[in-house]
C-alpha cells in the first residue's frame, strides 16, 4: 500500500508516473458515494458536469459584479450583463473542448479560475494584505489541487496571475486622463 502514495511506483508500469492516479482519489471518492446511493455512472456524470459549469457560472457572475462595480460608466443594466456573461462562459468552446475527451478535473480549475483572479486582485489592489482573501485563494488552490495532475495547467494558472499583476501594476503608475 505504501508504494501507491508516492508519485513514482517501481512495482507498477515499470515506474510510471502515478501521480494522475492520486489526484483522480476526490473524482472516484464521488462517483463511490452516488454508486452507493445507486446512482448510474451516467447520472453520476451528468450531475458532476452539471455542478461544475454551474459554479463556474456562479464565480464568473461574482467576478463579473467585483469588477463592474467600480466602473461607473456602465449604462446598461448591470445585473442582466453579467448574467449573460456567465452564461458564456459557462458554455464556452473550452469547456466542450474538455468535456468531450473526459477532462472533468481541468474544469475543476476553469471553474475556480474567476474567483482567483478576484481574490488575487483585491490582494494587489488595496494597500493592506487582506488575510480573507489569502485564505480564500489557499483553499481555492487546495479544492484545485486534482486538477493539476497536469502539470501545465498550474504553470498557465500562474502565468495568467503573473500577467494579471503586471497589468494592474502598469495600470496604477499610468496617469488617466
Amino acid at each position: 500500500f505504501h508504494y501507491s502514495i508516492y508519485p513514482f511506483n517501481h512495482l507498477n508500469a515499470a515506474g510510471a508516473d502515478q501521480g494522475f492516479l492520486l489526484a483522480t482519489i476526490p473524482l472516484n471518492f464521488y462517483y463511490f458515494i452516488l454508486n452507493q446511493l445507486g446512482a448510474t455512472p451516467l447520472f453520476a456524470t451528468i450531475t458532476l458536469l452539471s455542478l461544475i459549469i454551474f459554479v463556474a457560472q456562479l464565480n464568473f457572475y461574482k467576478c463579473l459584479r467585483y469588477f463592474s462595480a467600480d466602473n461607473s460608466q456602465l449604462t446598461f443594466n448591470n445585473s442582466v450583463s453579467c448574467t449573460l456573461g456567465a452564461i458564456l462562459y459557462g458554455f464556452s468552446p473550452y469547456v466542450i473542448a474538455m468535456i468531450i475527451p473526459g477532462h472533468f478535473l481541468t474544469l475543476l480549475v476553469y471553474a475556480a479560475f474567476p474567483i482567483i483572479i478576484r481574490n488575487f486582485d483585491s490582494l494587489i489592489v488595496q494597500d493592506k494584505l487582506d488575510w480573507a482573501a489569502s485564505i480564500i485563494l489557499f483553499l481555492v488552490f487546495a479544492l484545485c489541487a486534482p486538477g493539476f495532475a497536469n502539470i501545465g495547467i498550474i504553470y498557465v494558472l500562474l502565468i495568467a496571475c503573473s500577467i494579471y499583476f503586471c497589468s494592474v501594476m502598469l495600470v496604477k503608475r499610468l496617469p488617466i486622463y
